[in-house]
């Protein structure tokens, strides 16, 4: 008795009724899985579009941004270099620096460098920093041949000994002289510069990146790449046209070897470039939830339609 019912409704199945409902399932489902197929593929556009424009726009405001605190910094070198004059005496120097502390909001330390590339001053005072020659270093060489302000490449202070960049203002006297310059340092440890990037946020695995035009990276979620040069930039295209000049985004390959969203813009003032990283993963994560939800409500949908249609068949 027990295992009549359910051969009797085997049987029915190899009826007229039971083959019409058995083909009108398969159709609904065959149909449910087509929806659904269509709609990842149509879903996977919108979700790269909207994805790739977010990234667009976040990138164009870091860039403008760090730009205006690039700037900002400058006319801040520019308006102290008025201000301590042409003297090269350390005491008045040191004085003025005192006195100015206020530029200690803007950068991690200032020294003053004679015509030589002697350290003259510096503040706060750092052991060992007086008296430093830079005369050989890429910044004053640049400083002193441009007589314009300069962003150093990321370099590890010799008195210091922590990874760091210099805004470097000339100083040029009334006939015209390039007279030492003023600098104001960066540390790429305390990241005062780059604190708004480090407040992006962009899913669980997004992240923005910073690296000079001739490829060390200068801000990184991951710290111990700071100051470290960019390995075999050309297996991204994306990222080496970038390192060229390119302002743009598409897809490629990120640095963990995943594909995913990639967003470059230029720090023009300091020859930098600015990257947003998305892993094509974690952008199709909210698309692929619900996709997941839609076919578990159409399977639903499908498997409480068939005694109706089982029902219908037998009116019918």
């Amino acid at each position: 008795m027990l295992l009549s019912y359910p051969l009797k409704k085997i049987r029915s199945l190899r009826t007229l009724k039971g083959r019409l409902l058995l083909g009108l399932s398969g159709t609904l489902l065959l149909l449910v899985a087509l929806l659904l197929g269509l709609a990842w593929q149509v879903g996977k556009t919108l979700v790269l579009e909207t994805n790739m424009a977010h990234l667009r726009y976040e990138a164009r405001l870091l860039a403008d941004e760090v730009t205006q605190q690039v700037e900002l910094r400058i006319d801040a070198l520019q308006r102290l270099d008025r201000i301590i004059g042409y003297s090269d005496d350390p005491e008045w120097l040191s004085y003025e620096l005192r006195h100015n502390d206020t530029m200690m909001a803007w950068f991690d330390g200032i020294v003053v460098i004679g015509r030589d590339g002697r350290v003259i001053a510096d503040w706060p005072s750092v052991v060992g920093r007086v008296g430093l020659d830079t005369s050989d270093t890429e910044f004053f060489k640049m400083v002193r041949g441009t007589r314009q302000p300069h962003m150093s490449e990321p370099f590890t202070g010799r008195a210091s000994n922590a990874p760091m960049v210099l805004v470097s203002v000339p100083r040029i006297n009334d006939s015209g002289e390039f007279v030492g310059m003023v600098g104001g340092v960066l540390s790429l440890d305390s990241g005062g510069l780059f604190s708004r990037l480090a407040k992006v946020r962009l899913g669980e695995q997004g992240y923005a990146g910073v690296a000079t035009a001739s490829g060390t990276i200068l801000y990184h979620p991951e710290v111990t790449l700071i100051n470290t040069e960019i390995a075999v930039p050309a297996a991204n295209p994306l990222l080496d046209q970038a390192l060229d000049g390119w302002q743009g985004d598409g897809v490629g390959e990120l640095f963990s070897g995943q594909i995913g969203l990639q967003a470059y813009t230029q720090v023009w003032p300091a020859n930098w470039i600015i990257g947003l990283f998305l892993p094509n993963e974690q952008a199709q994560l909210p698309l692929s939830g619900f996709i997941h939800k839609l076919g578990w409500m159409w399977l639903s949908l499908a498997i409480l339609m068939m005694p109706i249609l089982w029902f219908l068949l037998g009116r019918l």
